[in-house]
C-alpha cells in the first residue's frame, strides 16, 4: 500500500469536509493542519494494520465466518481508541444485518431408476431444487434446446424432460436461450428438467455452477449434466445419446423413469458492519456528513494452491481499504479543531457476496441520507499503476 495514496484521500476529505458543497459551492474555510494529520499516518502502522487484517489467523474473512468478526471487532475497538462515536446498534459501533445461506442436503439424486449408475453431484452434474423434495417420470428426450419448442407439449406433461443443450460458453446467449427452454418443459407440465451439457463444456463450470445454485429455487427439479455422465446414465436404461443427439428430433427414451430431487438447508446469520462518526466542528455544517467506507470480507478459505495455500488473505482486496479508513479516521482524530462537517467511518461486510452490507447501510444509515454529502470508498490500494488513482463511480456521482 502506498502512502502517498491515502493522503490523496485525505486531501479529498478535507475538500468535502471543510464544507465545499458537491456542486463545488465554496463554504468555511479549509481547517489547519492537514499536514500534521498526514504526518500520523506511518509505513509502520500502515504494515501493522494490514497485516493483521490480512493474516492466516482471520482466515480470508469470509462471510460468516468468525475471521470476519475479529475483523470487525478489531475496527470497533480501533474506532473506540480513537475517540469516534458508535454510530451502530443499540450504542455500539456494530450495525448487524441479516445474511441467509443455503446449501443443498446430501439427499440431491438424478438416477435411472433401476439403474446402477449414479452420477455425482458437484462433477457431475449441477442441480436447482425444486418446490417438492423428489420428481419421477418417464425420460423424453426434446431435442436441441433452441428447437424445443418443436416438442410437443401434452409428451412433455408429467415427464423428466431431457434438453440437449449446445455451447460451452456460459454467456448472455446461452442463460437467454436456456431459460426459454425452461419455461417450455415447465409450461408443458415436465415433472423436472434436464439440461445436457456441450460435449466441450469445462467440469469446473459445472462445479461453479453447483455451488451458484446451491441458493436457487425453479419452478421444478432442474440438473445440468455432463455429456460423459449422461451417456453412461442412459447407457444403463438401453439408451444411446449420441444416436439421440444424430436423430435430432423429440422422441420419449423407452423403458428410462428418471429420478430428480433434494432438499436445501436455509440458515440466517446476523453480519457486521462496523459504524463511527466524528464530529464536525461547525455548528451550520456539523449536522452533515462526509463517509470514508472500505469493505472488510473477502473469500475465505478455496482449493490449495500448488503451494498447498488455500487461504485467501485479501491483503488487496480490500485488508488495504480497511487500512485506508483506520488510517485517515486517525489523521483527522489527532486534528486540535475537528473539519467543519461532520465525518463518518464505515466498514462493511458482504462486498463479496453482492454488496449486501453497504446495501444495508444505504438503506439504514445512522442519520438521514439528505445529509451525507460525498462517500470516498476505498478498494484496492496498491492494485494498480503506482502513480495513479482510479475514480470509479463518476457517472453516479455529481461531486
Amino acid at each position: 500500500m502506498r502512502l502517498a495514496e491515502i493522503r490523496i484521500s485525505i486531501a479529498l476529505s478535507f475538500l468535502f469536509a471543510a464544507g465545499c458543497a458537491p456542486g463545488g459551492q465554496p463554504g468555511t474555510p479549509a481547517p489547519s493542519g492537514p499536514d500534521r494529520a498526514a504526518a500520523t499516518i506511518t509505513a509502520r502502522d500502515v504494515a501493522a494494520r494490514e497485516s493483521f487484517l490480512a493474516s492466516d489467523a482471520l482466515r480470508g474473512r469470509d462471510m460468516p465466518s468468525d475471521g470476519l468478526e475479529a475483523a470487525a471487532s478489531y475496527v470497533a475497538s480501533e474506532f473506540q481508541r480513537l475517540g469516534l462515536e458508535p454510530a451502530g446498534d443499540n450504542g455500539s459501533y456494530i450495525q448487524r444485518y441479516p445474511y441467509q445461506r443455503s446449501h443443498l442436503n446430501n439427499d440431491v439424486v438424478v438416477d435411472v431408476k433401476g439403474v446402477a449408475e449414479h452420477p455425482t453431484f458437484g462433477r457431475d452434474y449441477f442441480f436447482v431444487v425444486g418446490p417438492t423434495p423428489l420428481a419421477s417420470g418417464p425420460a423424453y428426450w426434446a431435442g436441441t434446446a433452441a428447437q424445443s419448442a418443436n416438442a410437443p407439449a401434452d409428451a412433455m406433461k408429467g415427464a423428466v424432460v431431457l434438453f440437449d443443450v449446445p455451447g460451452a460458453e456460459l454467456n448472455r446467449e446461452w442463460m437467454q436461450g436456456l431459460q426459454a427452454t425452461m419455461r417450455s418443459g415447465v409450461e408443458a407440465g415436465a415433472a423436472a428438467i434436464g439440461l445436457v451439457l456441450d460435449s466441450a463444456m469445462d467440469p469446473t463450470m459445472v462445479r461453479r455452477l453447483s455451488r451458484y445454485t446451491a441458493s436457487q429455487q425453479a419452478p421444478v427439479p432442474v440438473f445440468g449434466i455432463l455429456t460423459g455422465p449422461a451417456r453412461s446414465l442412459l447407457a444403463g436404461a438401453g439408451a444411446d445419446l449420441d444416436a439421440l443427439r444424430a436423430a435430432g428430433a423429440p422422441a420419449p427414451i423407452p423403458n428410462a423413469v428418471l429420478e430428480v430431487g433434494g432438499t436445501r438447508t436455509t440458515e440466517t446469520f446476523q453480519e457486521p458492519n462496523v459504524v463511527g462518526i466524528l464530529k464536525g466542528s461547525d455548528p451550520a455544517l456539523a449536522g452533515t456528513y462526509v463517509v470514508y467506507s472500505a469493505h472488510m470480507d473477502h473469500l475465505g478459505v478455496g482449493r490449495p494452491d500448488a503451494s498447498g495455500d488455500s487461504i485467501y488473505n485479501g491483503a488487496d482486496d480490500d485488508a488495504s481499504g480497511v487500512t485506508a479508513v483506520l488510517e485517515v479516521a486517525e489523521a483527522f482524530a489527532s486534528l486540535p479543531t475537528p473539519t467543519p462537517r461532520s465525518m463518518m467511518f464505515v466498514v462493511v461486510s458482504g462486498e463479496e457476496k453482492g454488496l449486501l452490507g453497504s446495501r444495508y447501510f444505504a438503506d439504514h444509515p445512522p442519520v438521514p441520507d439528505s445529509v451525507i454529502v460525498a462517500d470516498i470508498n476505498m478498494d484496492m490500494i496498491g492494485r494498480n499503476a503506482p502513480d495513479s488513482v482510479v475514480a470509479i463511480g463518476q457517472e453516479y456521482s455529481s461531486l
